[in-house]
């Protein structure tokens, strides 16, 4: 206790003691210029792990803002896959924001070119999209609008099909159907018509569920599924009631999708034009002609082709030399057909 006292209240003269205390100063110094470099170093620290915080909240904020042929089945992807694609930057390619309460096929539908109402119109819908990474990126990067049908089995659609909508392209799923054919296969959760309708709509619920941003379906194969009016009215029921539009890829004569689509009253079209039964650039550019003819004589036409290298190759050189012969190229969206339903039975 006596040295607590000497520490607390002042001695009569100054000890020996205290002056040997002195040099503490610095060191106090010392340890403050210390003290300050570790609260610098700390601030530095949290802006640093705030910014990359930052960086997922910007990511999402992105995601958050599109005769008959052959049923082949698409190419499945090597073993030795490409890798992922990373999400692409912002652009300004995506049609204005609009009204939360439309349905998706007018919500995503990709911008309509200015005068378009004026000139004959075609569409273009490139179909089994997903497998190859590199060829769907190739047709992202076409002149737009091109609409884009995604085989839902494919890997990394998120990716893909945002890819493709900052591009400024319209998308569409591409759905599996059953074929006629039974060596023909269509895929991974495909819609066959002896499934009981519960599977049926499992099936139909998982390939809608595979990206976002679509405005409707198109058939991938289908020719024995299309034809059976039952199935396609359990189908197209569903989908009109999502708001979609669907597309007859018309694989078979005797398909009844537009006949069901029509008593339904929700937005449908049809194929008109194969561009590449024939992978050669000749025989497509042929169809591309027959296309653009038909567009002059009907107003509009929509033709339906595949990601091969010579069908990029042939539309990246025709696009632009169909615009400048007054030709529109518009998304499929733009050419549906939407008459006052009737009633249809159900399945």
């Amino acid at each position: 206790m006596a040295l607590g006292l000497a520490v607390e209240t002042p001695a009569p003269a100054p000890a020996p003691r205290r002056k040997a205390k002195r040099p503490a100063k610095p060191q106090r110094k010392w340890l403050a210029v210390h003290a300050l470099a570790v609260l610098a170093a700390t601030a530095v620290g949290v802006m640093y792990v705030a910014d990359l915080m930052r960086q997922p909240a910007a990511e999402a904020a992105l995601a958050a803002t599109v005769p008959l042929a052959p049923e082949v089945r698409a190419a499945m992807p090597s073993l030795k896959s490409t890798p992922p694609m990373p999400l692409p930057r912002p652009a300004q390619n995506i049609a204005p924001p609009v009204d939360d309460d439309l349905p998706p096929w007018r919500r995503y539908a990709a911008a309509v070119p200015a005068g378009a109402e004026h000139q004959p119109r075609l569409a273009i819908v490139i179909d089994d999209l997903g497998l190859n990474e590199a060829a769907a990126r190739k047709v992202a990067d076409l002149p737009r609008p091109i609409t884009m049908a995604f085989l839902p089995y494919a890997r990394n659609l998120p990716a893909q099909t945002l890819n493709a909508r900052l591009k400024g392209q319209e998308l569409l799923v591409h759905l599996p159907m059953e074929p006629a054919s039974p060596s023909a296969d269509p895929g991974r959760n495909a819609l066959l018509t002896d499934l009981p309708p519960a599977e049926i709509e499992r099936r139909l619920d998982w390939n809608l569920s595979r990206f976002s941003g679509f405005v409707g379906v198109n058939n991938h194969m289908g020719s024995r599924f299309t034809a059976d009016a039952d199935a396609m009215t359990l189908v197209l029921r569903k989908l009109a009631g999502k708001g979609l539009l669907f597309l007859d890829s018309r694989t078979a004569e005797q398909s009844a999708g537009v006949r069901i689509a029509a008593a339904l009253g929700m937005p449908h079209g049809a194929r008109n034009v194969f561009l590449d039964n024939e992978r050669n650039a000749d025989a497509i550019l042929t169809q591309l002609e027959k296309a653009e003819a038909m567009a002059r004589t009907r107003g509009q036409a929509i033709a339906i082709g595949h990601p091969h290298a010579q069908t990029i190759a042939a539309l990246r050189d025709w696009i632009p030399a169909a615009r400048r012969r007054g030709i529109a190229l518009v998304p499929l969206s733009s050419l549906v057909k939407a008459p006052a339903p009737v009633t249809v039975a159900s399945r």
